[in-house]
């Protein structure tokens, strides 16, 4: 629903009423949009629960774990002209006024995180330039100046493949991906799926009768680990695989010639 705010542009709002174990409760989504961007902020039972700023109004806006479940926020439709769509473990919400129980017929929705081990971090490779400069022939230093640039998108692979089958172990697999995804922003301030881009003007230069490569190594940020869930009695152990990040390295070879 677009709506104008008074002092902060245009904006859109949700209202709905999710029904959990402990009875009914009334959450809210308000997008306030301004010249330098979108703010949005999830009210639990008038609580704020979440704040976040947004840059793009489209898809998946927002996701966050409560009360044992997951939730999604998405726009369906174009930016403001769209509608604000709440999913509570992959299942729809209807907005507020109409019918708003939630049909309880997946157990893996009450999934619980316990803990997180074997984590590592490391760095990894993603794409190499190399700047040769000739000046072999020169009797002064030889200087060149270079723009660099590449995009990386965050991602995430996680492995339930040997612990969940059929609809309910889909609807499982959803609600860990986004439990996951939630910890991974909270802790970064990094969004999965997000691309990153890194530009910079980078100068070589090379010594009188001389030669040499310029590599620019382009890395990324990766963590690991396995975090274990209990859902309907049983423990599973789910391995994860986050990258993000971008980050680059110049290194140098100089080069030898046989006269």
């Amino acid at each position: 629903m677009l709506y104008d705010s008074f002092g902060s542009g245009v904006g859109m709002r949700g209202d709905w009423t999710v029904q959990t174990e402990d009875g009914a409760h009334a959450v809210n989504a308000d997008i306030d949009s301004g010249l330098l961007g979108a703010k949005l902020s999830i009210a639990w039972d008038g609580e704020r629960l979440l704040s976040s700023q947004l840059f793009v109004l489209l898809g998946d806006i927002g996701s966050f774990q409560h009360q044992g479940h997951s939730f999604q926020l998405n726009i369906h439709g174009f930016g403001l002209m769209g509608a604000l769509v709440l999913l509570m473990d992959g299942a729809e919400i209807p907005p507020r006024g109409a019918a708003a129980a939630v049909e309880r017929h997946a157990a893996p929705a009450q999934i619980q995180f316990v803990r997180e081990v074997g984590v590592l971090e490391s760095e990894e490779v993603v794409g190499t330039e190399d700047y040769p400069l000739d000046n072999r022939f020169g009797d002064e230093t030889f200087t060149s100046v270079h723009q660099v640039s590449r995009e990386s998108t965050n991602e995430l692979s996680i492995d339930t493949t040997t612990q969940v089958t059929g609809t309910a172990g889909l609807t499982l697999f959803s609600a860990i991906k986004a439990e996951i995804e939630a910890q991974v922003s909270q802790q970064t301030g990094l969004k999965i799926g997000e691309t990153v881009t890194e530009s910079q003007t980078l100068t070589f230069s090379v010594g009188p009768k001389s030669s040499v490569i310029y590599q620019v190594v382009w890395k990324r940020r990766v963590r690991s680990g396995e975090r274990l869930y209990l859902s309907g009695g049983n423990q599973m152990t789910v391995p994860y695989r986050i990258s993000y990040g971008l980050t680059y390295e110049v290194r140098t070879q100089e080069q030898t010639h046989n006269t």
